[in-house]
């Protein structure tokens, strides 16, 4: 009867024990989000899966202002922010080292396993000024510090912020720039081999900057650029098919409009559409479904976590042929081209 008892006893102990862990584990779920509803992804050239929709922690702001009139995302807010996103099921995370908060989104990765996340980073460009010896100093100096600043062995995602500055504004990449350009990439290239970056890439590099890169071992495996419904048209400046037709990648920042303004979020002809296609569309999903529906990835920001469910949402829309055919061709944000400095 006492061997009974016990035997029971220890039955008992093993199930409370093996609830305890299941309450453990679902708490965690919670807490870190859940792996289940894995977002959709894209391939890069090099076979590296990048996440189609990646929450931005760069310089916007609610209240309409600059960045360095109105800072947003500091080390704390970013912090909260990548939790916040990862809390609804976003796991990705766009910084940079120009936007000052790496040590907060760093903070945030300790919060699970480094390959449970992406993050993207991007790097100043090199001044006009400079010598090519000096450049890739500071180069090597920023992506080190990124690395120091995140806490982290390598990232997913490295990007050349910018092309060097083009003299005279607005014109074709010139011979300075490139050779600057060229010198960043091999750096960035450098450390891909070394493992300290999972994919590379450049933003805001028209194609005239781009061609400096392609014959290198490496080309850009990422171009993220300004891209949004109304500007006009499915490809403005054609930069869309340049860099498909050299296997790069071109994401879009900006996808609500110029971070200014955000005017997109809040446009009447959006919210129409986004009405007769299903009355709990938002303009904001129906700007955000156009460019997926294009096939470009996005980076967005928002620090609402019905926002970011709806971002996530929006690969679920399906936006007839004859609607995007003419969101194609609207020009609601004709006002706000393809931001770059060359062509």
């Amino acid at each position: 009867m006492l061997k009974r008892s016990y035997f029971s006893l220890k039955v008992h102990l093993v199930t409370v024990c093996f609830v305890v862990l299941w309450i453990q584990e679902v708490l965690m779920k919670k807490q870190v989000g859940n792996r289940g509803a894995k977002l959709p992804t894209i391939s890069l050239a090099n076979g590296v899966e990048m996440p189609m929709l990646i929450v931005g922690m760069g310089p916007w702001c609610s209240s309409g202002h600059k960045l360095r009139d109105h800072p947003c995302y500091n080390d704390s807010l970013a912090a909260s922010n990548a939790r916040l996103a990862r809390k609804v099921g976003i796991r990705a995370v766009d910084t940079a080292f120009a936007y000052a908060n790496q040590i907060g989104i760093g903070i945030a990765l300790k919060d699970l396993p480094r390959r449970a996340s992406w993050v993207t980073s991007k790097i100043p460009a090199c001044s006009i000024s400079m010598d090519l010896d000096s450049c890739v100093v500071m180069s090597e100096m920023f992506f080190n510090k990124t690395l120091l600043d995140l806490g982290t062995s390598f990232v997913d995602l490295m990007l050349l912020h910018s092309p060097p500055p083009i003299i005279p504004w607005g014109s074709t990449c010139g011979h300075k720039t490139c050779a600057l350009a060229q010198a960043q990439w091999g750096v960035l290239s450098a450390f891909l081999k070394r493992g300290k970056a999972r994919a590379i890439g450049v933003s805001n590099y028209c194609a005239s900057c781009l061609q400096c890169l392609l014959s290198s071992d490496v080309t850009p495996h990422v171009n993220q650029i300004q891209y949004h419904v109304g500007m006009p048209g499915a490809d403005p400046t054609g930069l869309l098919g340049f860099c498909r037709s050299h296997n790069i990648v071109p994401q879009a920042y900006s996808p609500l409009g110029n971070y200014q303004t955000h005017s997109l979020a809040s446009s009447s002809h959006l919210a129409r559409i986004g009405t007769h296609l299903n009355p709990q569309r938002t303009s904001a999903q129906v700007a955000l479904g156009w460019i997926i529906q294009h096939g470009v990835p996005l980076v967005t920001a928002s620090n609402s976590d019905l926002h970011l469910k709806q971002s996530i949402s929006t690969f679920n829309m399906d936006i007839p042929h004859a609607v995007m055919a003419s969101l194609d061709a609207w020009d609601g944000a004709r006002e706000d081209p393809v931001r770059g400095a060359c062509r």
